[in-house]
């Protein structure tokens, strides 16, 4: 699994947020998506589909947060995807 094909950073005026990957592209359902990252990785995420239907499939991480944090939530993340 290529990592970058999976993760959409956007950024405006308001907020900095990250969609992670695609449950569609990784095979699970919505609510599995949800249970992989808070099950496997230790995140509690954004359901992607609180933010309409063009976020279903994916959760959203919000990155404006201190570096040390990010960091971390990345590195987790990073860990989790390598051993699916």
């Amino acid at each position: 699994m290529k990592r970058r094909e999976f993760i959409i950073v956007t950024s405006t005026a308001a907020c900095a947020a990250a969609l992670l990957p695609s449950g569609r592209a990784m095979g699970l359902q919505q609510d599995e998506l949800m249970r992989f990252f808070s099950d496997k990785a230790g995140l509690l995420l954004s359901n992607g589909a609180m933010y309409g239907q063009g976020g279903e499939g994916f959760v959203r991480m919000n990155i404006g947060c201190p570096r040390n944090i990010l960091k971390e939530a990345l590195g987790r993340i990073t860990q989790t995807l390598d051993i699916v």
